[in-house]
Order: structure tokens, then C-alpha cells, then sequence
């Protein structure tokens, strides 16, 4: 009989990111690390809750192509963990300013793309 609160039926959680992680397996593809990390920031302070499978098809579509097979689990745990670090940093009046002065210009560029009016992968 399993008690309210066991967590013995719940998924390991995936791993942190390590270093350079995320760059390594964008690599060869569409996106960078940045621009997910803009793509993420701007769907967090959207005025209306854009949920999942509204943001994650875009990314997808960027990345299937070109992403081994192996790697998409990885890629989708790396996701949501940089998601949840956008929620984080957002909520801090400081840290989007300290994500940007850790940035180099090229980074901030590729965080902030836009394309015609539209923010774009």
C-alpha cells in the first residue's frame, strides 16, 4: 500500500546539464543554446500561459533534422531544465541582467533574434 508523499513509483530525474552540454548537441543544427534560452525566456513572460505543445513543435521541427536519435531524450531533459532556469531567473529582477552581461555580443544577438516583427528560432 502506497502512502501520499512516496516518490518510489516517480522517474529518476534527469541529470543536470554539464558544460557545454547543450552547445554539443546543437551542434550542426538550426539553434543555439542562446537562441533556445531566448525562445524559453520569451514564452515564460508571454501575457497567457503558452503551454507546451504550443512552444515545443517549433524546436522540434529546428532540431529533428539534424539531432541523432540518441540524443533527442537528452536534448528534451536539457529543454526542460533550461525552461525551468528561465521561470527561475525570470522571477529575479537581477538575473536576466546577469544572464546578459555573462553573454558575449554574439550571444545576446542569437537570444534576442528577430525576424520580421516575430521572434524566431
Amino acid at each position: 500500500m502506497h502512502m501520499l508523499g512516496e516518490t518510489d513509483d516517480l522517474p529518476a530525474q534527469p541529470a543536470p546539464e554539464k558544460k557545454g552540454e547543450l552547445v554539443r548537441l546543437l551542434k550542426g543544427t538550426q539553434l543555439s543554446a542562446h537562441s533556445i534560452d531566448g525562445y524559453l525566456a520569451a514564452i515564460c513572460i508571454a501575457q497567457k500561459m503558452i503551454t507546451p505543445d504550443r512552444w515545443l513543435p517549433p524546436v522540434l521541427n529546428a532540431v529533428l533534422p539534424d539531432l541523432p536519435a540518441p540524443s533527442l531524450q537528452r536534448f528534451l531533459d536539457l529543454l526542460l531544465h533550461r525552461y525551468n532556469a528561465a521561470i527561475e531567473k525570470l522571477a529575479d529582477p537581477k538575473g536576466l541582467e546577469r544572464m546578459f552581461r555573462n553573454m558575449t555580443n554574439a550571444g545576446q544577438r542569437d537570444w534576442c533574434k528577430v525576424s520580421g516583427g516575430k521572434a524566431e528560432l
